[in-house]
């Protein structure tokens, strides 16, 4: 059985630029704004920004302070006027296609001519096109027969535009019932590029595949008329709105299925149709390599991995500094970051569920309890490893567990965000990339340090350098492959920040730098021979991560295994240097 996803599924340009205007307002703001009705049809987009702080009304005399925003299907003219009559800020989100439609219409019926809208009535943007004439002769129709008993006579000056995601076959013949009654009618092919593409698109998938599922909100137009389409071609169909809504149907009788989503669709929500799709194939045609996947998901849901990664890395200090490594310290390592990473997922509520593998979301709501206990359990362990270590590692470690626990938490109010601009760390600019680097590479390097006799300072900070740089690489790249998330939930980081090409031409050059880096110590015998062997290890880590940024389709949880995994492979890669040079 076999997936196949439309080319063009997912928000078009008018969605995409409206959800992009209200979530800077919303970062800039921090609250205070309001849409005049659902900025686009899909629960899952609005949901998301009711947690941004973003109010959606359908009632015009409740906005009555802050900004108010236009929905992106527009609305009558008079209702900008009223808002603007109360000094209210507006953004006008209206999508251009719409906008252009509205201009047709308002000089068409001021030139006196008689407009006929081919569309739904009710629907939001068609209100705002009735509204655009202005209480001139407008009329709505949705079929030949609606048209034919206005009874608007032949000599009648007639502008005939179309709903912008409305149906193109049938607007098409409907165009020629008019044309045949009225031929001096002026047509307007006003339906969307995007929908038109997104229908067309339907209509050759059908010709691939036995059934089609259609993904998006059931109050979108433009997704309910795809899934038209598709019935109408006689296959199977299902419209769903989340990768939920597939448990317990069964596609086993299809060899192709095709997949579209609405304009208004997120691609978050695509993404994780298509996986939850292709493991209820996986699962059907091979159990026991979706019984293996499942329970390593299990364990890098846990952060078991994580940990281990942590604990290699800090070998890999440990050898470049010379010293002898001991148990409790890899697993004080392990333990810290496997806690840090299990706490904070708790702490991350609201908007931060929009950017993590629903997987994961669902293993921590089932196992909360057990999850709870192992965070707090291996938090306190590596608190009281670094006690047992002596006086400063317990102060490195204690430090950098409350900061860690502190991290996701609201500890500045409400009343002094205006003043900050932030009520977590994690809402500062850039913080998770500088947090996690820090973090890693303190509790890796300095409490082994400190209970050692010999202290080669150069060796420490060349380590901790070494480790800071490649855990901060690693951080910004996976940024990069979860901007578009990062983006809607409102979270700074350097790609946000620089963009995509500017943010791997920095590391490229880091990279590069840290590899010439390695090598010339090395060379200078400032660090031992490992190091040469970790120059090309970093120089692969680059294109390791840079493949997994290209990757669209790879799921979190997938992708955060195999980060783990080479970090681990820098741990045996450490311990097999050693081991030749016993």
């Amino acid at each position: 059985m076999k997936f196949i996803l439309a080319q063009s599924a997912g928000f078009c340009f008018g969605v995409r630029r409206a959800v992009d205007l209200v979530l800077a307002e919303s970062a800039a703001q921090h609250g205070g704004i309001t849409t005049y009705g659902p900025l686009v049809h899909n629960p899952q987009v609005i949901e998301l920004l009711t947690l941004r702080e973003v109010n959606c009304v359908d009632n015009l005399d409740l906005i009555r302070e802050g900004m108010a925003v236009i929905r992106t299907h527009g609305v009558p003219p008079e209702a900008v006027d009223d808002l603007r009559g109360r000094g209210l800020e507006i953004l006008d989100a209206t999508c251009p296609k719409v906008r252009a439609v509205q201009k047709v219409i308002e000089k068409h019926a001021t030139e006196g001519r008689t407009i006929v809208i081919f569309g739904e009535r009710e629907h939001p943007e068609v209100v705002g096109l009735v509204g655009a004439a202005r209480g001139r002769p407008c009329h709505v129709v949705l079929d030949p027969e609606q048209f034919d008993a206005l009874g608007l006579p032949p000599e009648t000056p007639l502008t005939l535009v179309a709903q912008t995601t409305a149906n193109r076959q049938r607007f098409l013949a409907f165009v020629a019932h008019a044309q045949a009654r009225h031929p001096q009618c002026d047509v307007r092919h006003t339906i969307c590029d995007a929908t038109e593409t997104r229908q067309a698109e339907v209509r050759e998938l059908a010709k691939q595949v036995q059934a089609m599922i259609v993904v998006g909100g059931r109050n979108s137009g433009n997704t309910r008329r795809l899934a038209a389409i598709s019935q109408d071609l006689g296959l199977p169909t299902w419209h769903v709105e989340t990768a939920d809504e597939l448990d317990g149907l069964d596609f086993s009788a299809y060899d192709k299925v095709g997949v579209t989503a609405g304009a208004s669709t997120p691609s978050w929500i695509i993404d994780r149709v298509m996986n939850r799709l292709n493991e209820m194939e996986e699962e059907k045609s091979r159990p026991l390599l979706a019984w293996s996947r499942r329970l390593i998901e299990s364990l890098t849901s846990m952060h078991f991995t994580t940990g281990l990664a942590a604990g290699s890395l800090a070998y890999v200090g440990a050898v470049l500094m010379g010293l002898d490594f001991r148990l409790d310290f890899f697993l004080l390592v392990g333990c810290y970051v496997l806690a840090m990473h299990v706490l904070n997922r708790f702490a991350e509520t609201g908007v931060d569920k929009f950017r993590d593998d629903p997987k994961r979301q669902v293993f921590y709501r089932r196992h909360s309890s057990g999850l709870w206990t192992l965070g707090i359990g291996a938090g306190l362990l590596s608190i009281l490893l670094g006690f047992q270590l002596g006086v400063i590692p317990f102060i490195f470690v204690l430090i950098a567990s409350i900061i860690g626990v502190l991290y996701s938490v609201r500890v500045v109010p409400k009343s002094w965000m205006g003043f900050l601009g932030f009520r977590r760390l994690k809402d500062i600019a850039a913080s998770k990339n500088f947090f996690v680097a820090s973090a890693w590479a303190l509790v890796s390097i300095f409490p082994l340090f400190f209970v050692t006799a010999t202290h080669d300072w150069g060796r420490l900070i060349l380590s901790f350098f070494f480790l800071f740089v490649v855990t901060g690489i690693r951080s910004v790249l996976l940024d990069l492959s979860d901007m578009t998330s990062d983006r809607l939930v409102g979270r700074e980081t350097i790609p946000l920040a620089l963009g995509p090409d500017r943010t791997r031409r920095l590391v490229t050059v880091v990279v590069t730098g840290l590899t010439l880096g390695l090598f010339a110590t090395a060379g200078l015998g400032w660090l031992p021979g490992l190091a040469w062997l970790l120059g090309f290890w970093t120089l692969f880590e680059l294109l390791y991560f840079r493949y997994f940024y290209r990757s669209r389709k790879l799921p979190t949880l997938t992708r955060d295994l195999w980060v783990d995994l080479h970090f681990i492979a820098a741990g045996l890669l450490a311990l097999g240097w050693r081991l030749l040079n016993a």
